[in-house]
C-alpha cells in the first residue's frame, strides 16, 4: 500500500520506476524552473548516481514530483530523454494539490538543502488554503493588483512585507492582525505613485505600513499627496533616505529616514499640532 502523503514520519515511500513521460509538476506550489541550474545538472549527470524523485499519485491516478523536477527536466528537455525512459522514484499517495504543497514546504523548509524563497513558500501556503496568505492575496486583489512570484507593474513580490503589515509586526510591540493597514497602505502607494514595480518594492510597503500601524490619526488622502509631490518619486524618497541614513548613521536605517522624510512632508503647512504626525521617534 502507497504510503499517506500527511504521515511525514515515513521515510520513504513505494519504490517505482516510472516512465519520465507519466511525470508532471503543479506549478501552482512548485518553484519555477532554473534553467542554468538544470543545463548543470544535465551537464554533470551520472545516469547511474540519477537518485529517487520524490513523488506523488493522486487519485486519479497522475503522477507529480515534489522533490526532483530539476533532475526530471534536465533528462526530459535537455538531455531529450525518451519519454518511456524510466526513473527511480519513491511514491506517496495523495488527494490533491494541498497535500502536496505541505509536503513541499516541509522539502524545502530552512534547514534543508534547498530553502524556498519567501515568495515560492507563499504560493505553497495558498494551494494548501493557508488563512493568512490567502487573506492578504484577497487584499492585494482588491487593490486591483496581483501577488506575483516576480516583480512587474500592478503585481506584489514582496509577501514577506505584506504579511509583516498584515501582523502588525512593523511596530514593536504590536501583534494582532492589521487587514484594514495593508489595504491602506497598497491603496496609498498605488494612489500616489501607480502600480508601477517601483512603488510596490518591500521597503515601500514596510514604510507606509509601519506608518498606518503607530499612527492612529494619519490622513490617508494628504499621505497620498505627501508622497505624489515627493521629488523623485519612489526612488528619489530611498536614495535620499539611504543617503541620509549613512551620513547620519542613523539608528533603524534606511526605513527610518524614509519615515522621517515622510512625516516631514506631511506635515508641511499644517498649524495644528492636533493633525500633525508626531517625529518618528515619539511613537515608536
Amino acid at each position: 500500500m502507497t504510503p499517506k502523503l500527511g504521515d511525514l514520519s515515513v521515510k520513504s515511500g513505494v519504490a517505482m520506476d516510472i516512465p519520465i513521460g507519466k511525470l508532471n509538476v503543479d506549478t501552482t506550489y512548485q518553484r519555477a524552473i532554473n534553467q542554468r541550474f538544470a543545463r548543470l545538472i544535465a551537464e554533470n549527470l551520472d545516469p547511474d548516481d540519477f537518485g529517487r524523485l520524490i513523488v506523488y499519485q493522486r487519485e486519479d491516478g497522475t503522477f507529480w514530483i515534489v522533490d526532483g523536477q530539476h533532475r526530471w527536466y534536465a533528462v526530459k528537455y535537455v538531455l531529450g530523454w525518451s519519454d518511456s525512459q524510466m526513473v527511480p522514484c519513491d511514491v506517496y499517495s495523495s488527494s490533491g494539490a494541498a497535500e502536496e504543497a505541505k509536503r513541499w514546504l516541509a522539502q524545502n523548509s530552512p534547514g534543508k538543502v534547498h530553502v524556498a524563497r519567501a515568495v515560492e513558500s507563499f504560493f505553497a501556503r495558498l494551494v494548501q488554503g493557508d488563512v493568512s496568505a490567502c487573506a492578504i492575496r484577497d487584499i492585494v486583489s482588491s487593490c486591483g493588483l496581483e501577488v506575483s512570484r516576480h516583480s512587474r507593474d500592478g503585481c506584489v513580490a514582496a509577501t514577506t512585507a505584506c504579511e509583516k503589515v498584515y501582523r502588525g509586526e512593523v511596530v514593536r510591540g504590536k501583534r494582532g492582525i492589521y487587514p484594514w493597514a495593508l489595504k491602506a497602505t497598497l491603496r496609498t502607494l498605488v494612489s500616489a505613485w501607480d502600480d508601477k514595480r517601483q512603488s510596490l518594492n518591500s521597503q515601500l510597503i514596510l514604510t507606509i505600513g509601519t506608518l498606518y500601524c503607530a499612527c492612529d490619526k494619519i490622513d490617508e488622502g494628504r499621505l497620498i499627496r505627501a508622497l505624489s509631490e515627493y521629488p523623485g518619486g519612489p526612488n528619489g524618497l530611498i536614495a535620499d533616505a539611504r543617503q541620509f541614513a549613512r551620513l547620519q548613521a542613523l539608528p533603524g536605517g534606511t526605513r527610518v529616514a524614509m519615515i522621517d522624510a515622510i512625516i516631514s512632508h506631511y506635515n508641511k503647512r499644517l498649524r495644528s499640532a492636533s493633525t500633525k504626525l508626531p517625529r518618528w521617534r515619539d511613537v515608536k
